[in-house]
């Protein structure tokens, strides 16, 4: 099968610090790592790793680090056909820091979106296309054009253009933070969880996954909500979890398994990404990630 990945790369540059700095202070950087990332980047890596013929969509900047991405990509087996650097545009980058102390992670971002429409000519027909919302107007097209592709949004903010591009979505797998802002509801309580579901499942007309970050996540099966809990592992960098988990969800799509299955793995994969540093950097194998959802099915 082919799978489409349509949105947003940028380039990670992860410090581990002791703790927390305080402001106006300085701090030695013993341990750092840097590695291509982005949403949907780092879901493309996954299947490609995986064994998925993928395909990136996407503008990058002509620049140091767009370079950079472009050649992970083709180091990793993501084809880049339609993938296109941009003289005048300016590769989103991110600064990371990540607390040892507790595992937390704290991102600054240069931001540098690109949604107007890629000139590209998409000549192959995919299975399945994953969106992050980000390459709005290419999108819009692409999915379009594709009627019969499972669609897949991984719905991290409640910006417009993700709203709009959910609608036209057979899988909504969105945040925490996206169904609570959408929604209106706070699911803190997962008391009022359905409730959320209900709200999201009328405005957008398709089936709704929300991951709870080390509660695991949840979807709905005969009218009721199933949480699916998470591995209890020890945390170092949670950057890119919520990537690799919508690219192993995406991987199941691919063959064909049940939606259980679907969301136990990409919780396997989620999971084991945070006992590693770097976003990229901790996306563990096909096999790993089996040989524990054997041992704990």
């Amino acid at each position: 099968m082919k799978v489409m990945c349509i949105g947003s790369s940028a380039y990670d540059i992860t410090s581990v610090i002791d703790d927390y700095p305080v402001e106006n202070s300085k701090y030695k950087i013993k341990e750092q790592y840097e590695c291509a990332g982005g949403s949907c980047g780092n879901a493309a890596t996954l299947l490609s790793k995986w064994g998925i013929d993928t395909y990136y969509v996407g503008c990058i900047g002509n620049d140091y680090y767009g370079n950079k991405i472009k050649e992970d990509y083709i180091n990793r087996g993501v084809n880049i056909d339609y993938l296109v650097l941009d003289n005048t545009f300016k590769t989103t980058t991110s600064y990371i820091l990540v607390n040892k102390k507790n595992g937390s992670r704290t991102i600054f971002s240069f931001n540098s979106f690109h949604d107007e429409e890629i000139d590209i000519n998409v000549d192959i027909e995919p299975d399945i296309i994953l969106l992050d919302g980000r390459e709005y107007e290419t999108a819009k097209k692409i999915i379009e054009k594709y009627k019969n592709a499972i669609k897949v949004i991984d719905a991290g903010n409640d910006r417009f253009e993700v709203k709009d591009l959910s609608k036209k979505c057979n899988y909504v797998v969105c945040s925490k933070e996206f169904m609570q802002k959408v929604s209106g509801i706070n699911i803190n309580d997962l008391s009022n969880i359905k409730d959320a579901f209900n709200k999201l499942e009328d405005m957008f007309n398709t089936n709704i996954i929300v991951t709870l970050e080390s509660d695991g996540c949840a979807y709905k099966k005969d009218n009721k909500i199933v949480v699916i809990p998470t591995l209890q592992v020890e945390a170092k960098d949670t950057t890119g979890a919520g990537d690799i988990f919508h690219g192993a969800f995406v991987y199941g799509l691919t063959q064909n398994w049940n939606l259980e299955k679907c969301l136990k793995i990409a919780n396997i994969a989620g999971s084991l990404s945070v006992t590693k540093y770097g976003g990229r950097n901790s996306i563990f194998s096909l096999e790993e990630v089996l040989e524990v959802y054997n041992e704990i099915k």
